[in-house]
């Protein structure tokens, strides 16, 4: 397992400088448009040699040091070999010598793909966990739900601690504005009835 680990790993770092030093050449040529090259394609060649190359350093690097977890840009990397690995083959297929480069980074690939995709996801970290706690809220306790509940006052309960109204049988519950109209948070009746003043009002 460590010299499979060592030869995918020597590979990354060979791919790495490959791809870098191509794309940085060809970023300094100036005579492409004399060889019917395309602005448009010269670029887009140096923006590709530079992301692969970005690619296998961040796969080296990463790799460094063993891991019993699962490395994403070493499978990345193991990914892009077996592509060009796979490209060649199709290409040197009549031939098998000039195909042997090919060959040589088809077993690469799939030594990098055994190696470093066993393991799951790594754990997230403590920040993370924090971060996920606060933006859930937590479940209210069940006292504070009673006492959220026992806030509500129902139109009767109001009516029979203003007025001192006796609960009736159609009200929502007899025992419970008895007690509340029992209660000392309870307000005082009023001396005046306000039904009185009205009808003195009017006559009758």
């Amino acid at each position: 397992m460590k010299l499979l680990r060592r030869r995918v790993r020597r590979s990354f770092l060979f791919a790495t400088i490959g791809f870098l030093i191509l794309g940085l050449l060809d970023l300094t040529r100036q005579d492409y448009a004399a060889h019917g090259i395309s602005t448009l394609h010269h670029f887009g060649f140096v923006v590709f040699c530079l992301a692969q190359g970005g690619i296998y350093a961040a796969a080296w690097f990463t790799t460094k040091k063993p891991s019993p977890y699962r490395n994403n840009w070493a499978l990345l990397g193991s990914l892009l070999t077996l592509a060009w690995a796979g490209f060649d083959l199709w290409l040197h297929h009549a031939d098998i010598l000039a195909a042997r480069g090919g060959i040589v980074g088809l077993i690469l690939a799939v030594a990098g793909l055994y190696v470093f995709g066993q393991g799951g996801a790594p754990p997230r970290s403590a920040s993370q966990a924090d971060t996920s706690s606060e933006t859930t809220p937590p479940p209210l306790e069940p006292a504070l739900q009673a006492s959220y509940q026992a806030g509500f006052v129902t139109p009767d309960e109001r009516i029979t601690r203003v007025y001192r109204v006796p609960a009736t049988e159609g009200s929502a519950s007899s025992a419970a504005i008895a007690a509340a109209a029992a209660s000392p948070e309870a307000p005082i009746a009023p001396a005046w009835d306000p039904v009185r003043l009205i009808r003195g009002a009017s006559g009758k």
